[in-house]
């Protein structure tokens, strides 16, 4: 690098650190000891303000007070802080609007162009996911960058067939390990939210279309409080052992926790409010013996004949 850019990355360096000695800088920058004390008189004429410390952990520090121009990012580094971004916003469980926000000004004010340039989707624990899913993933992405109608070749979960529908992409989640698309779909004149999955996704493909987008559209008008699908919110009460109370406590069973009074011995009572029912009995099973669900009835019947059904297929 020449000396300019020399300067430039010994002001990124030091601002990402506290205190760097000379050595280290130089290391770095693969140059001399001597061409550092010489960026830093350059720096310090050019208005920044940097510390030198002598002894055996001395070095520069920058003014923390000092503002630097973004630097220019690789596109493989922008590619990383778009991933960052749109997990953000498409995973349910976290609420990082404004970090979200945030990313994205700095992605507007980066150098390059995306283009056609394949996208990597991964679970969280890491494991890529199929080249299919993958392809139909940047489909959908790019769909929804264009307002273009897409095209799905695409199988209900208790569909024998698969059937073709025309949707309106409106927004890539992220929930319990798997990727959904939420759109408009013109058959069912209805927002639905669709599984991307070779199981059920067959295939998609964007159309000649492109639509308006509803400016009113808001995504958590269209999925539930704890769930993708939209659903009726129940209140429960469950009574615990007090043995397991602090097992009972780490989960999160939903809104409006509330601690009622006892009914039995060794055993506390609490009532919450949940929309998703499937969670609320998987957690439940967790908890085996050590928890009883006592509301509502239809609720308690369905999961007591779930566990029946599981005994039943081991007889």
């Amino acid at each position: 690098m020449n000396r300019t850019a020399n300067c430039i990355q010994m002001l990124i360096l030091l601002k990402n650190k506290n205190i760097m000695s000379i050595e280290e800088l130089a290391e770095k920058l693969n140059t001399n000891p001597r061409n550092i004390r010489e960026y830093k008189k350059e720096l310090t004429e050019a208005g920044y303000t940097i510390h030198s410390y002598r002894g055996q952990n001395g070095g520069y520090q920058l003014d923390h007070s000092a503002r630097l121009i973004l630097p220019q990012l690789s596109m493989e580094e922008i590619q990383d802080l778009i991933h960052v971004k749109e997990y953000l916003q498409a995973n349910l469980s976290l609420r990082w609007g404004n970090a979200a926000q945030t990313l994205e000004k700095i992605i507007a004010q980066t150098n390059g162009d995306l283009g056609d340039q394949e996208w990597l989707f991964v679970y969280l624990n890491g494991k890529p996911i199929s080249k299919k899913v993958s392809n139909m993933l940047y489909t959908i992405r790019k769909a929804l960058a264009n307002n273009n109608m897409l095209e799905l070749d695409y199988q209900a979960i208790y569909s024998n067939t698969s059937k073709i529908r025309y949707v309106d992409p409106y927004a890539l989640i992220f929930s319990d390990q798997c990727w959904y698309l939420l759109g408009y779909d013109h058959m069912r004149k209805e927002y639905r939210t669709y599984r991307v999955s070779e199981q059920r996704m067959h295939s998609v493909e964007p159309t000649f279309q492109y639509f308006k987008r509803d400016e009113t559209f808001n995504i958590t008008d269209h999925i539930g409080s704890r769930t993708l699908v939209e659903q009726e919110m129940v209140h429960y009460v469950v009574e615990i052992n007090v043995n397991k109370r602090r097992n009972f406590l780490e989960i999160e069973w939903g809104e409006n926790l509330i601690q009622l009074e006892k009914r039995h011995d060794n055993w506390e009572c609490y009532a919450f409010d949940s929309d998703d029912e499937e969670e609320v009995f998987k957690q439940l099973y967790k908890l085996q013996d050590q928890i009883r669900l006592l509301e509502p009835e239809q609720n308690k019947q369905k999961y007591l004949k779930g566990l029946k059904d599981i005994l039943e297929n081991y007889n």
